[in-house]
């Protein structure tokens, strides 16, 4: 069962955003298939072998979302690490990282709305 979540307005759109801080770790948001706007921070991303790259996402409960892609952009500029974002994305997944022994929501098909700048952890 996905955690739970409130939609809430940020300037002007309406942004899903998970309900109070948990200090769990993360867990899988949302349903597969819907489409969200969501606010996420821009943690990192790396390359991988076939051209594209995994971009790694956190919301404001420390929740992970994974998107693979070639690139994302605002505004034609690439996004920044740190940069807090208000994007569109539809929920593609829930799995689970073995390796970091942590759950991660997939999305794909993004589209950054506003770029919100750096904000603190």
């Amino acid at each position: 069962m996905p955690g739970s979540f409130i939609e809430t307005k940020y300037d002007g759109i309406d942004v899903s955003r998970p309900v109070g801080k948990t200090n769990l770790p993360s867990k899988h948001m949302y349903f597969v298939g819907d489409r969200r706007a969501l606010f996420l921070r821009f943690e990192s991303s790396r390359p991988t072998r076939n051209s594209y790259s995994v971009f790694k996402f956190v919301d404001e409960d420390g929740n992970l979302f994974i998107c693979f892609s070639d690139h994302i952009e605002f505004n034609k500029d690439p996004i920044e690490p740190g940069n807090c974002y208000i994007l569109n994305a539809t929920i593609k997944r829930h799995s689970h990282n073995a390796y970091e022994n942590i759950e991660e929501t997939h999305i794909n098909r993004i589209k950054v709305l506003k770029c919100l700048g750096k904000k603190d952890k």
